[in-house]
Order: structure tokens, then sequence, then C-alpha cells
């Protein structure tokens, strides 16, 4: 699950990643974010980033498995519309 939320907290956008974690958000404003990342069996991770007018932002997170320590990759993409 992949939660972006503004700089006031309010939830932007929710996605579900596929089963090779790729994820696109649209329609996005550009701005300040924080983009929350959780699957099952894997730590929690949160990171800001900054999406620029008129430009799509890539951004990957890597997981780390909550028990093994292992990685998983998310690539995505956020397009301003």
């Amino acid at each position: 699950m992949l939660i972006l939320t503004d700089r006031l907290g309010t939830v932007t956008a929710t996605h579900i990643a596929g089963g090779d974690g790729a994820y696109r958000f649209t329609g996005i404003e550009p701005g300040a974010y924080t983009l929350t990342v959780s699957a099952h069996g894997y730590t929690p991770h949160a990171e800001t980033m900054t999406v620029g007018d008129g430009a799509a932002a890539q951004h990957d997170v890597e997981l780390s498995q909550a028990a093994e320590r292992e990685f998983v990759r998310h690539q995505g993409t956020l397009s301003v519309d």
C-alpha cells in the first residue's frame, strides 16, 4: 500500500502496487509530499519528496523485510497533469 500525503498531512492519493512493486499516481499537483509505503511482512517506510511543475517524478523505495532484512523495490512515477 502506498499513501501520498501533502505537507498538511492530508491524504492526496493511495495505491496498491502490483506484484512487481510498480505504482503510478496521476493528477498530482506540484509540491512537497510524504510517500508512505507498507507491505505485509515488511517494515513500513516514509520519505519526503517534491513534485515539480509539469514534470513526472521517478521515486523508488526499498522496504526491508521485517524478520530477515531482505529488500523489495517499488518503482513508480508521479505525473503532473
